[in-house]
């Protein structure tokens, strides 16, 4: 079994897989201020309750966009295991070409989305993830990582309505019933559903005139369902995006930490 870990803005998600087939997703809250102790503690609970046996893990990839919590799971993950895990961005081939100003900047969750989009679509195209941020990513027809936008995500701007505006209410995400809101809640959960949803709609166009050509598009993240309904393109959606990229990556670069 390998074990694939996203260390994420909101959840450290860890994903199973069993001979390349995708099993199941645990997680927690991502706590930026978490100790080796307190993983050392956490994880086995998670892992039990979970089903998942420590003993079938043969190996493992970790990706992560908050350092501080990486650097306290990592040696925990890997005393509990007994096992060196890789580390994106450490050394791990991605395989990757870019044309960007500063590629080592690039947030390793749009590494493994990168990853594992060109292994199922063909270039150019675009990739939307829907999370703490929504970010869009751009390859261009030869598969180059050519930049994207980072955007303020879905339960953001939600929040900001309710912390900015006095009158407005803290809302949980739901379908919007209507697209023209006829009271408050309504309004506010068109606006952000309708609002994403639109402005994806556009960022596609935007970018096939920036090419001069037709995109793939391939979403991923927990809210883009609920976005998607709402889009007008033709949009593949990939649940285990992120992992699954990670899980490829796992696979080509295991040797360098478990030589035959």
């Amino acid at each position: 079994m390998v074990l694939t870990i996203d260390t994420g803005n909101t959840n450290v998600k860890f994903s199973f897989y069993d001979h390349g087939t995708f099993l199941k997703t645990l997680r927690t809250e991502t706590v930026r201020d978490m100790t080796e102790d307190q993983f050392l503690a956490l994880i086995p609970v998670l892992f039990r309750d979970g089903g998942i046996d420590m003993k079938d893990i043969e190996g493992g990839i970790i990706s992560s966009v908050v350092p501080q919590v990486s650097a306290a799971l990592r040696p925990a993950i890997e005393k509990l295991t007994g096992l060196k895990f890789l580390m994106l961005g450490d050394n791990v081939e991605t395989g990757l070409k870019f044309d960007m100003d500063a590629p080592e900047t690039i947030g390793h969750d749009l590494l493994a989305d990168a990853v594992a989009g060109l292994a199922i679509c063909e270039p150019p195209m675009v990739i939307f993830d829907t999370g703490t941020a929504t970010t869009m990513q751009v390859l261009d027809k030869d598969g180059v990582y050519i930049g994207g936008l980072i955007i303020p995500g879905m339960r953001l701007s939600l929040n900001a309505l309710y912390q900015g505006c006095a009158q407005l209410p803290k809302l949980n995400f739901v379908d919007p019933p209507v697209f023209i809101g006829k009271n408050t809640v309504d309004s506010m959960h068109a606006g952000v559903v309708y609002g994403h949803a639109a402005m994806i709609d556009n960022l596609i166009e935007r970018t096939e005139r920036e090419l001069g050509m037709k995109v793939h598009v391939i979403a991923t993240g927990g809210l883009m369902p609920l976005i998607l309904k709402h889009c007008e393109h033709d949009i593949l959606f990939r649940g285990e995006l992120l992992t699954d990229g990670l899980l490829l990556l796992y696979e080509r670069n295991k040797a360098r930490i478990n030589p035959a």
